[in-house]
């Protein structure tokens, strides 16, 4: 069996939606690659703009799919954005730390952290909760938020459910965005 991934983001209005999880477990490269792609799953798995899913194209279900893509040899990432349903072959480094580089700098849609009226806008790509919990640590003095960023920082690497490392990783990116804010100002 060969296993091909695949890096999928998406939005709810996309036409393409994340595939079942495909696998091939005699595959050297794909049972190597398959931890970091396990991790990096549970580090999206609760994201609202990331999936990632594995496809086996050996299976008979998804052969026409396989095809499909193009796929040919294994493994084979792909990743798909804004829409494009056609895809692009992801041709990076294949450890977890380049892997999630990509992922992060890509495809991951942040909350973009600016004044209160900015972050309302649905191109902020803010949630509700993204927006109070920000509104919270604007409260917060400079030492306060360098304070919760190392208290997060020792965290992120613990096991917790994919919801809540999603949400960590949600207050890192925010409070560093307040952080250089409030160091910029001085």
């Amino acid at each position: 069996m060969s296993i091909v991934w695949y890096v999928l983001s998406y939005t709810a209005s996309d036409p393409f939606a994340p595939h079942s999880l495909f696998t091939n477990k005699r595959c050297g490269h794909c049972k190597a690659l398959a931890p970091d792609w396990d991790t990096l799953a549970d580090k999206y798995a609760a994201s609202s703009s990331v999936a990632i899913v594995s496809v086996d194209c050996t299976a008979d279900s998804n052969e026409d799919l396989c095809q499909e893509y193009g796929v040919q040899g294994y493994p084979t990432l792909k990743y798909y954005k804004d829409g494009n349903s056609a895809g692009e072959d992801y041709n990076g480094g294949r450890s977890l730390d380049e892997l999630e580089s990509f992922v992060d700098e890509t495809l991951n849609k942040k909350c973009i952290v600016g004044s209160a009226e900015d972050m309302l806008l649905e191109t902020s790509n803010c949630s509700e909760k993204e927006f109070k919990y920000t509104e919270k640590m604007r409260a917060k003095t400079g030492d306060e938020i360098k304070a919760q960023i190392d208290r997060l920082d020792k965290m992120k690497n613990d096991k917790m459910k994919p919801e809540l490392k999603s949400w960590l990783f949600q207050r890192l990116h925010i409070l560093n965005s307040l952080h250089f804010e409030v160091n910029d100002e001085f």
